[in-house]
């Protein structure tokens, strides 16, 4: 059973999705192993791929407690991306509002990179 569970966990790790689950299925542990979790890990992973963070963002509101116990700054850089999407588009005015809403923060350590993505307002990189 242990060498099933470390089994299920590697394929998972390498992307075989269909084999983990078939594993777990077949030698019962299925409520052993982290499958859901890397499930939708794939799903946040391939929602970012296709440019769509909404996955990401509910992901970050679901998990919020845990992300902020290890200090991540997940949520920050993915809303400052979004961010950086609008200003790219030419969407000044909401990508101010954006970062009016969601990158203005108490946390000093991320002024520099919130200053530099403002430069861009003013000093657009050329297409």
């Amino acid at each position: 059973m242990r060498l099933d569970r470390m089994l299920v966990e590697y394929f998972l790790r390498q992307g075989f999705y269909s084999t983990a689950i078939e594993l777990a299925r077949s030698s019962g542990i299925e409520d052993l192993t982290n499958i859901e979790v890397f499930l939708t890990a794939r799903e946040v992973e391939e929602s970012l791929s296709r440019g769509d963070i909404t996955k990401c963002l509910a992901w970050c509101h679901d998990n919020k407690s845990k992300l902020r116990k290890m200090k991540s700054t997940l949520e920050f850089q993915v809303r400052l991306q979004e961010f950086l999407e609008l200003v790219k588009s030419g969407n000044k005015l909401e990508a101010v509002r954006h970062a009016k809403k969601f990158l203005s923060t108490d946390d000093s350590s991320h002024l520099g990179i919130v200053q530099q993505g403002m430069g861009l307002l003013a000093f657009p990189c050329p297409p």
